[in-house]
């Protein structure tokens, strides 16, 4: 009967070892703020949590705008306009510059865009689809570049 010196040996091993898995990696601490104040610093124009890439190399973007919205540029996010609850807008690019149209209103930018609802409860919608959030419009030399930071 070697078999059962064989079960006593596996027996000892597994109660020595324990049942759960050995290495479930180092604990990771970090110095992150609560989520009541990256909550407070979103609404205050603070960083996002997480952007995410929805088109490459577009020609154009048109965005319909389900709440009121603000045309900021670049990373000093000056205000450029403020647009109505229903309003679309269409982002070209032409050459290295951004051109938006809204109705009659019309600008040029040389820097990215971010389309920011005032209401942080309103979407953006971009081909039927709306999107919580704010989304940035970059213009790189195989156009254009749409990203949804929430």
């Amino acid at each position: 009967m070697r078999v059962a010196p064989l079960l006593l040996l596996l027996a000892v091993m597994v109660s020595l070892e324990g049942c759960a898995a050995r290495n479930r990696g180092p604990v990771v601490r970090t110095d992150a703020p609560a989520v009541e104040d990256r909550r407070r610093a979103i609404e205050d124009g603070g960083p996002r949590l997480l952007r995410i890439g929805l088109v490459n190399k577009a020609e154009a973007l048109t965005l319909t705008l389900d709440g009121e919205c603000l045309i900021l540029e670049g990373a000093g996010r000056r205000r450029v306009d403020r647009l109505s609850a229903g309003e679309s807008i269409r982002i070209e690019a032409a050459g290295s510059v951004l051109v938006w149209r809204s109705g009659r209103r019309t600008g040029r930018s040389g820097d990215y865009l971010f389309i920011q609802p005032v209401d942080p409860a309103s979407t953006v919608t971009w081909q039927e689809t709306p999107y919580p959030g704010e989304l940035r419009i970059d213009i790189r030399d195989d156009g254009l570049t749409l990203v949804n930071g929430v």
